[in-house]
């Protein structure tokens, strides 16, 4: 499980060698400062997810990366109040549905895959898409499924998948 935590964030999980990747765009309620995150949304797609892992006897693979995010000082008070919210949220999520974590940096995670950090984030974007070449519909823009917004989230949270499974072997 790879997680982009944040407004914006996103959720990704794929099986052996990023088979079957699913992702979930963060789910939330609200709108600006005001939002909060669908902690029943993430509930309903978290669970599912360790489930069938338990089912066949693999719940010791279900493990995360939860991306160490801090505020920036261009942030708001507000804003940054709500990212470190997000984080915590995730944190709780994780731990209610008993999946192990790790919080990672994103340089110790773009630096696995070789990625140089960019403000335009194409390198985790290009590499998303290079390793998870056989899913496009995941990292592809279109109308009402992805939007260019949403695709540096997705990338990052998808990779995080990827190095997850790295970290656990």
């Amino acid at each position: 499980i790879g997680i982009d935590p944040g407004v914006t964030g996103c959720i990704a999980t794929c099986g052996k060698n990023l088979s079957n990747p699913q992702i979930l765009d963060m789910p939330r309620i609200g709108k600006g400062s005001k939002w909060m995150m669908d902690y029943g949304v993430l509930k309903e797609w978290l669970l599912p997810q360790v489930r069938l892992r338990q089912s066949f006897g693999i719940s010791r693979q279900v493990f995360a990366v939860l991306e160490l995010v801090h505020s920036q000082p261009t942030d708001g008070v507000a804003g940054s109040f709500s990212f470190g919210r997000a984080r915590e949220a995730m944190e709780a999520v994780l731990a209610f549905s008993n999946v192990p974590y790790v919080l990672v940096p994103p340089a110790k995670w773009m630096g696995h895959f070789k990625i140089k950090r960019t403000p335009n984030k194409r390198g985790p974007v290009t590499e998303a898409k290079r390793l998870y070449g056989h899913a496009p519909e995941l990292l592809t823009v279109k109308r009402l499924v992805c939007t260019q917004a949403q695709l540096p989230n997705r990338s990052d949270a998808l990779l995080m998948a990827a190095y997850a499974h790295h970290l656990r072997g």
